[in-house]
């Protein structure tokens, strides 16, 4: 029986890292267009404005090309980091309902009793650790 159950831990930890790695590669690929879109934009919308635009010191070439790198490059991590908590913490919940009411349907209830409390500590969470992102550059 140890056999057997370390066998079934031992697929259901490659299954999670398989799991784990394509979910971080599809929000890679997603943050990565996002900012490619944006920065495209951006260019675009400054290549069409008028010379005189560009007189202010705020918008002088080193500044602006800091902007289009650095700036922009917050939102990949938008992406990928904090959607990628929120995705996580919300398939745990669903997939701790279903294991609860699997084995036990009181532990189903204190479980669902309890996502609100976790959901908002998920997202407390994600903000903080993107406001100390935002808050180093």
């Amino acid at each position: 029986m140890r056999n057997r159950l370390s066998i079934l831990w031992a697929i259901l930890c490659v299954i999670l890292g398989a799991i784990a790695a394509i979910e971080k590669s599809l929000f890679g690929v997603t943050g990565e267009t996002l900012t490619a879109g944006v920065r495209k934009d951006l260019i675009r919308a400054v290549m069409y404005k008028q010379l005189s635009w560009f007189d202010d010191e705020r918008r002088a070439p080193g500044v602006l090309s800091s902007y289009f790198s650095e700036d922009v490059a917050c939102l990949n991590g938008l992406s990928t980091e904090t959607m990628s908590t929120l995705v996580e913490a919300i398939c745990g919940l669903v997939l701790g309902v279903v294991v609860a009411l699997y084995f036990c349907w009181q532990q189903a209830l204190l479980t669902i009793c309890c996502s609100p409390i976790i959901l908002v500590g998920v997202i407390a969470m994600s903000r903080l650790n993107f406001g100390n992102k935002r808050g180093k550059q």
